[in-house]
């Protein structure tokens, strides 16, 4: 089950009270780690498409940020501070290696996928958007991850991404539009 936005969070005043023992007191950055593992596990898989490699990389980032607690300044944004840290890792992982999942890898997978888990239109519909978000931006990419794979909330993704929250929000919403709006018109030309 996917946790809802509210589940990927702390509340705000627990957070603050981990965050001031956390450079000191394994335990409390403990509770910040079970607090947040999904969302970064989640965006990092997204972003590399292996889990042992995400696993790995969710590691780096909670090691990097463990060892950078002494500097951190809480603001509230804790979470934009750790998927920082999480783009720089996939972005020197990219940078050493290509990514693992092509379309090809996909569509091989759902070639080899049992009818009784994936019948034939929705695996057709599942390369379709498969192919409509491999076209899409680095950018356009980025924000659907951090929003749907990391369940970030806008004002997080904001700060993240440099850009105002309404501006993030009306982004995102024109790209879903784009999306189906491409995804609809493949499916009638296919009738």
């Amino acid at each position: 089950m996917i946790p809802t936005l509210s589940q990927a969070h702390l509340p705000p005043d627990e957070e603050a009270r981990l965050l001031s023992r956390a450079a000191g007191d394994a335990n409390a950055f403990g509770q910040l780690y079970q607090a947040y593992v999904k969302p970064v596990y989640r965006y990092l898989y997204a972003r590399v498409g292996n889990p042992m490699d995400a696993e790995d990389l969710t590691a780096q980032v909670f090691t990097q940020a463990f060892e950078g607690m002494a500097g951190y300044r809480h603001e509230g944004h804790f979470l934009a501070w750790l998927m920082a840290i999480a783009r720089n890792r996939a972005i020197d992982f990219f940078r050493r290696r290509r990514p693992l999942v092509s379309l090809e890898t996909f569509e091989a997978l759902l070639s080899t996928a049992s009818p009784d888990r994936l019948d034939s239109e929705r695996a057709d519909r599942l390369r379709l958007l498969a192919a409509a978000i491999q076209d899409l931006d680095d950018d356009d990419k980025e924000l659907l991850r951090l929003r749907y794979a990391a369940g970030m909330p806008f004002q997080e993704i904001a700060l993240l991404m440099h850009g105002q929250e309404a501006a993030i929000k009306k982004r995102l919403y024109r790209l879903l539009e784009r999306i189906k709006h491409t995804l609809e018109g493949e499916i009638y030309a296919q009738r």
